[in-house]
Parts: structure tokens; C-alpha cells; sequence
């Protein structure tokens, strides 16, 4: 096995994230209503099957693999900005705990934030858990972690932290989520993820098929510091390409057959006929 070091901890991370497609079917798609986020639905439906998952499932999974390397590791939560996909600068307001993140010591190193499950942006690198720290993200996007705790709390934590990114054709930092470094237990984790798919109007999934996937741009594979990376997203009916060049819509989607063609080839995320059913009445 590779030894747990920063380079490979960098690796891993892109791997995943090129393989392992951000989505949300099973809470649309299946009688259930249910996105399944124990490690072993996780393993069973990512590394078995070859579907996606989201942040629960993916950090999960994520998690495991980290600590059977050798890497001391644990999740917490998160908050994500109600106003995340905003085209202007806008002062963010945070939903309730519904995201994960990971906490991991490379070899030698100081604590660095791992997400591998927040699809719409966010980190491709490892971030060091220090003030003021900055990355490349994907599309070229600059993500930075700082210290700041939740607008208007009654007792701000010390602990807490806040991830940014920037596109590179804007002039503003748009808050993505805000975290502690509290853990986040299992069974944390499988009520933050229960209460996300079941809670009526509890965000952008209960209205939307959504779909995530990083791509490493031709030629910038062996690149020093990492690979040039882009998204393609689903969202709205509509596919797009995310570069740093900006967005193109590359197919929109006629109808829910479609819809189910498109997940199928451009994420490699697998619907069946018979459970097209019973996304009737919801996104």
C-alpha cells in the first residue's frame, strides 16, 4: 500500500472525483425516496455498482479508504449556503447541517480538509486547515478556507471555518459551506443525510435530478501540482460544461426518458424503466 502522504492523499482525491459521479437519483428514482449513506450501501453502490452518490455517501467511502491507508481521519459537518448558485455577490445565508467533510493528517503534515461529495464546486486539492489558505479548483476556480463562524450566533465558535471559491470572470469570494471541527459521528451522519431527502422543500434535491462530474483536461495529466479539471452538471434539465473559458449547454432534456438517457451517458448512472415511476409529482 502507499504510504498515507500528501501526494497520495492529493491522488486519491482526484481519482475519486473523476470516478465517482455526485448525484442524487435514488431520492427520486426509487420507492424509498432514500439516498443510502451507511459504508457498506456506499461500497455496494459506488465501488460495485459504479454509481455516485452524495456528500454522505461519497465522504463515507472516502473515509474508509483513508483510514485503512493509514491516515488519521474523521468527518464533521457542515452548512451550506442557501444561496450558493447566486450570479452575484450576495451575503451568504446558511441552511441546517446537511453536509460532510473530512478532516485528514498526511504523513508529517498539519491537518487538511478533504470533500470529495460536494459537487457544485468546491475542493479537487487537500486545503491546510490554517487562515487564509488557498487552492486551485476546478473550472478556474481559486477555493479559500478561512476562519469565521455563523452570522449572528449567540456564542461564535472558535473552531469554526468557512470554504470560498472564485471564479476566475468574477470579481467576488462566494461562500460555499461553514463547518467546526466538532466530529461527526455515523449516526450524525445518517440523520443530517435522512433529514436532507425526506424534509419537504429542504433544498435544491427535493425539487431536481442532479448530477456532478470532474473531468481532467486533455493534456494536463502529469502536470505539476495536479490536473487542469472541469464539471459536467446536470441541473434543470439541462447538461453543462463548466470550464474556465465559462459554461455551455450541451444537450437540454425533452422529457423524463431523456432525462434518463442523459444520466446514463454522460455520468454512467443507471435508471431502470420500471423505477422511472416514481419520480412522478416530484422534480
Amino acid at each position: 500500500l502507499p504510504s498515507p502522504t500528501y501526494d497520495t492523499l492529493s491522488k486519491l482525491m482526484i481519482g475519486h472525483l473523476v470516478t465517482f459521479p455526485y448525484e442524487n437519483t435514488d431520492m427520486h428514482y426509487t420507492p424509498e425516496y432514500l439516498m443510502r449513506v451507511k459504508p457498506e450501501h456506499a461500497y455496494e453502490r459506488q465501488v460495485i455498482r459504479g454509481q455516485g452518490g452524495w456528500c454522505c455517501a461519497q465522504n463515507t467511502l472516502c473515509l474508509g479508504m483513508l483510514r485503512a491507508l493509514g491516515y488519521p481521519a474523521y468527518a464533521g459537518a457542515g452548512r451550506v449556503n442557501r444561496f450558493l448558485g447566486a450570479e452575484v455577490d450576495k451575503p451568504a445565508e446558511y441552511k441546517a447541517l446537511g453536509h460532510m467533510v473530512l478532516f485528514v493528517e498526511p504523513e508529517g503534515m498539519g491537518t487538511h480538509i478533504v470533500d470529495v461529495g460536494f459537487g457544485g464546486g468546491g475542493l479537487t486539492t487537500p486545503i491546510e486547515l490554517r487562515d487564509g489558505m488557498e487552492v486551485p479548483g476546478a473550472s478556474g476556480e481559486r477555493v479559500q478556507l478561512r476562519r469565521s463562524s455563523i452570522p449572528g450566533a449567540a456564542r461564535p465558535a472558535e473552531d469554526a471555518w468557512v470554504l470560498s471559491t472564485k471564479r476566475i470572470d468574477k470579481d467576488f469570494w462566494k461562500d460555499l459551506y461553514q463547518f467546526s471541527e466538532t466530529e461527526l459521528t455515523l449516526m450524525d451522519m445518517l440523520a443530517l443525510s435522512y433529514a436532507t431527502c425526506m424534509m419537504p422543500g429542504a433544498g435544491a434535491f427535493w425539487f431536481d435530478v442532479v448530477a456532478f462530474l470532474f473531468k481532467i483536461v486533455s493534456g494536463t495529466e502529469g502536470r505539476e501540482g495536479g490536473p487542469e479539471m472541469y464539471r459536467i452538471q446536470l441541473n434543470g434539465g439541462k447538461v453543462t460544461e463548466d470550464r474556465k473559458e465559462g459554461k455551455t449547454v450541451i444537450r437540454v432534456c425533452k422529457d423524463e426518458e431523456d432525462r434518463v438517457k442523459v444520466l446514463g451517458e454522460y455520468f454512467g448512472l443507471t435508471v431502470t424503466p420500471e423505477n422511472i415511476r416514481w419520480i412522478e409529482g416530484r422534480a
